[in-house]
């Protein structure tokens, strides 16, 4: 086989791993959130990469101070504002997979589960549904699990 041939066949994989999610070194995550979220006030969102023990035995308050002074662990920091309409949002995390993914909703008045944590394995791509003032859980005590792509 020739050189052009190969290239050609390496660009077709990729581009076939990239539309089905599977972009290697990143997490695909989709968040969705009702209108209304947070009370209709804005709200930080954290992902960082975390020892799972950390991620156990830190508190809301201690977590909250990483929206204002950032940390090297924090990979991405965002302001989520859904007052008029719901949220769509996708985002590409590059994540070393070294470390678990944990993910932080700061809700001004938290009614249930504010964080989760994605063990490693790292899945490749995950979904996150809010409710106005919670995650919503997977399942019933879920919320600390790991999505693999299946078929992949």
């Amino acid at each position: 086989m020739s050189r052009a041939s190969l290239l050609m066949i390496g660009v077709g994989l990729l581009l076939l791993g990239s539309l089905a999610g599977c972009l290697p070194g990143y997490l695909r995550m989709d968040i969705s959130a009702p209108q209304g979220l947070n009370g209709s006030t804005p709200m930080h969102f954290l992902v960082r990469e975390v020892d799972a023990q950390q991620y156990r035995t830190e508190s809301y308050d201690s977590v909250s101070m990483l929206a204002v002074h950032r940390n090297d662990s924090v990979l991405r920091s965002k302001v989520l504002y859904a007052k008029n309409k719901s949220i769509s949002e996708r985002l590409w995390l590059k994540v070393s997979g070294k470390k678990a993914v944990a993910v932080y909703f700061l809700f001004t008045q938290p009614q249930g589960p504010w964080k989760m944590l994605f063990e490693l394995p790292l899945p490749y791509s995950t979904s996150v549904q809010l409710d106005p003032h919670s995650i919503k859980p997977r399942g019933q005590g879920d919320l600390t699990t790991s999505e693999t792509l299946g078929g992949l």
